[in-house]
């Protein structure tokens, strides 16, 4: 719960998703999983990058981190960036719109939990220099 937008309900559905840690090779795995990364079409050394599904991965906690991560970026509107990842967020809302910073939120959110459960760390923000 530590992590931003992620409340109580969304921490269970991360902990009862990403439990088993050695099921996934890496953090995009585990995003793949939850359904917040782009689909693969690649052949022939051809990449091909499509589009993130809405009905792909676990629904319910692909809904949960979507919500989780808008309301984020809602209060971020309001105030400064205080960590490197809300100045990150705040260049990202303005350069690709609030709904595509949710969703890349959301799977920075997995890839982070699952490294947290993988390590057995906690979370640290690293918060900007004034």
């Amino acid at each position: 719960m530590a992590l931003e937008g992620v409340g109580p309900i969304t921490a269970v559905g991360l902990l009862i998703s990403l439990s088993d840690t050695t099921h996934f090779t890496s953090g995009r795995n585990a995003a793949a999983n939850v359904g917040v990364t782009p689909r693969q079409h690649s052949s022939g050394g051809k990449v091909r990058i499509g589009h993130i599904a809405k009905y792909r991965g676990e629904i319910t906690l692909r809904s949960h981190l979507f919500l989780g991560a808008r309301a984020v970026i809602s209060q971020l509107k309001h105030r400064e960036p205080k960590t490197k990842k809300e100045q990150w967020l705040k260049a990202l809302v303005e350069r690709r719109g609030v709904k595509c910073a949710a969703i890349a939120l959301a799977n920075k959110t997995v890839r982070t939990a699952y490294a947290m459960l993988k390590k057995g760390t906690s979370y640290e923000p690293s918060l900007l220099a004034n």
